[in-house]
């Protein structure tokens, strides 16, 4: 016996569409709202770490070997070194004036950071009244007190 296709009323067809709307518009307002959500802090497991690994100073040379840090001279102890590394990270973590556009004079120091091809150029002058350190790349420039010299500098005591 063959079956006849059930055929819908217009007031069930209405129905439908009205139904097959809300869950259109339900839909967008749940989308709306997980697309205005603050995105998720991001894991500091995942960020990139920026070590300082090497100070050059020219005629000396501070590094870091096996998690401490070292010297290329005997006259700097390991401590010596690690204090020194550790005034130069503080450093470079401030933010200084902005020294323009004259290239500053003074002994060129080379900071070597784990993750940057480059080596962060600095320039120390000791002057009468004060210490200057500049760095060229970053154009920041830090006015310290003379008695300071001994906190960025081995071999002076």
């Amino acid at each position: 016996m063959a079956t006849r296709p059930s055929r819908l009323t217009r007031q069930q067809w209405l129905n439908i569409v009205i139904l097959v709307i809300s869950a259109l518009i339900l839909m967008f307002v749940i989308i709306g709202r997980v697309m205005d959500r603050e995105p998720p802090e991001p894991s500091h497991a995942n960020e990139l770490q920026v070590v300082l690994q090497r100070i050059d100073f020219g005629d000396i040379t501070l590094f870091q070997k096996n998690e401490k840090w070292a010297s290329s001279s005997e006259q700097v102890s390991a401590q010596r070194a690690a204090e020194i590394a550790f005034n130069w990270r503080r450093l470079v973590a401030r933010s200084g004036d902005d020294y323009g556009e004259q290239v500053p004079l003074g002994k060129t120091v080379l900071l070597y950071f784990s993750h940057i091809p480059q080596p962060v150029v600095g320039k120390v002058d000791l002057t009468d009244e004060h210490l200057t350190i500049t760095f060229i790349t970053s154009k920041q420039q830090f006015h310290l007190a003379k008695t300071d010299y001994s906190l960025y500098i081995p071999g002076v005591d």
